[in-house]
């Protein structure tokens, strides 16, 4: 594995402990953390694999334009739609007032996020 796509690893592997520890933290939830690192774990993972093969990519939170690019060059990979669509709003809507995140939206999330991470660590 190329030393950048270990940084995107390690990045997102902190995503992915953060969203865990926000799920089981006594006092107050912060389903809306949850959901946001989970988005990130996605993302981060996605990045890691683009940069293990070469791939550039933009500076986007857009899960859907990187499953696109991912795409291009592992034949037959895919992402489940419905994974991108519960994760791809927490990148911002739960980060400002007006939505908040539910426990069974972060129960999701995080279920989400471990499949997703599971299907992109057997393209590294």
């Amino acid at each position: 594995m190329k030393p950048a796509t270990k940084v995107w690893v390690a990045k997102a592997e902190q995503d992915l402990e953060a969203a865990k520890c926000c799920m089981q933290k006594a006092g107050p939830p912060v389903y809306d953390a949850v959901c946001f690192h989970c988005q990130q774990c996605a993302e981060k993972y996605m990045k890691a694999v683009l940069t293990e093969r070469g791939v550039h990519f933009p500076k986007t939170h857009d899960l859907k334009e990187l499953v696109a690019l991912i795409s291009t060059v592992v034949q037959g990979w895919s992402a489940a739609l419905t994974d991108l669509n519960l994760l791809a709003p927490a990148a911002v809507e739960y980060r400002y007032p007006g939505s908040d995140a539910t426990l069974p939206e972060a129960t999701e999330a995080l279920e989400a996020c471990e499949r997703l991470r599971t299907s992109l660590l057997s393209l590294l």
